[in-house]
């Protein structure tokens, strides 16, 4: 009745060169030193996936998942980052099949603990607004019908 999956990722994403870039925008003539070996912005160096399912039979099945994203350097200098977070999530439904339609009803909970962290980033952003933040605590609730 349970099932577990997992998965991990490492990226250790580097420019093989050096190169110069603008410090703000706009700009004309890039004056910044970026050294080769510096991470390149917008990539996580290590990302994780754990999740947990309970089938009893095929009606019900209830999951819960952990998924853990590394720091990610956000400008060409290497000196802003976003910070590493965990973020859980739990799921269910019900599964009702019949002779000429099936149905199913779901309810999810996203980022169960409401935590705060940058869903995404904006690689150089010149005004320095690098950040996106993703949702607080979420829910989804319905039905699905085919036939």
């Amino acid at each position: 009745d349970w099932r577990w999956q997992a998965a991990f990722t490492y990226l250790d994403a580097r420019f093989q060169d050096a190169f110069l870039a603008c410090a703000s925008g706009p700009c004309a003539m890039p004056s910044v030193p970026v050294p080769s070996g510096s991470r390149i912005p917008g990539t996580a160096k290590s990302a994780a996936t754990l999740a947990l399912d309970w089938r009893p039979g095929t009606s019900w099945r209830l999951r819960v998942n952990g998924n853990y994203v590394g720091s990610v350097v956000v400008n060409n200098a290497g000196d802003v980052r976003a910070r590493p977070y965990v973020v859980f999530d739990a799921s269910g439904e019900y599964r009702l099949p019949a002779r000429s339609a099936d149905m199913r009803a779901f309810l999810r909970i996203g980022n169960v603990l409401d935590r705060r962290y940058a869903g995404s980033v904006i690689v150089n952003e010149s005004t320095g607004r690098y950040f996106e933040p993703a949702p607080g605590r979420t829910l989804l609730a319905g039905v699905d019908l085919r036939w």
